[in-house]
């Protein structure tokens, strides 16, 4: 049974240029900081949890009102969380690593579908730009002789099962 497109699904991917993607950096390093808190409240959250859960006795009330409220504020996080997630997909923004602050943003190269790599607190934030085919660990130089990266209008995308798909100019 073939499953019906969605909205989001019909949607076609934003891609990015290294010129787009310097032009929108304060706002992207905005959102990043967002996903990044809200992942430190998260790993701090869990550990009090955990602290709590391995004190040995009986749980006194507060002890009890404590964890219960903290389980709260956990699911809020995740709540919080998943919205900022699906606020940066929506961006074509995903975050690797977001406590270490890095990011990806798909762009289109003349051997295919590749990232720009985004370093939240790095000196000069877009640090380079990989293929999505590559090993990981390999970043290539935005500024190297050959890089073929366009600067201005994407690549057409090749349709894919028969569907078209149009790059997104997310200069707007």
């Amino acid at each position: 049974m073939r499953r019906k497109p969605t909205a989001k699904s019909a949607t076609p991917p934003v891609l990015w240029t290294p010129q787009k993607a310097k032009n929108a950096l304060g706002f992207l390093s905005r959102v990043m900081d967002d996903i990044r808190s809200v992942a430190l409240d998260q790993t701090a959250t869990q550990l009090r949890l955990q602290r709590i859960g391995g004190q040995s006795g009986r749980p006194d009330r507060n002890l009890i009102l404590g964890k219960k409220s903290l389980e709260e504020d956990l699911e809020q996080s995740r709540i919080l969380g998943t919205q900022l997630m699906e606020e940066a997909s929506d961006l074509g923004l995903h975050p690797v690593d977001p406590i270490q602050g890095i990011a990806a943003l798909p762009c289109m190269t003349t051997e295919g579908l590749g990232f720009l790599v985004i370093d939240r607190f790095a000196e000069e934030p877009l640090v380079g730009w990989r293929l999505a085919k590559d090993p990981p660990g390999v970043l290539r130089d935005l500024n190297a002789p050959g890089t073929d990266l366009p600067d201005t209008k994407q690549i057409e995308l090749k349709p894919q099962n028969g569907e078209s798909t149009e790059p997104v100019d997310n200069a707007a």
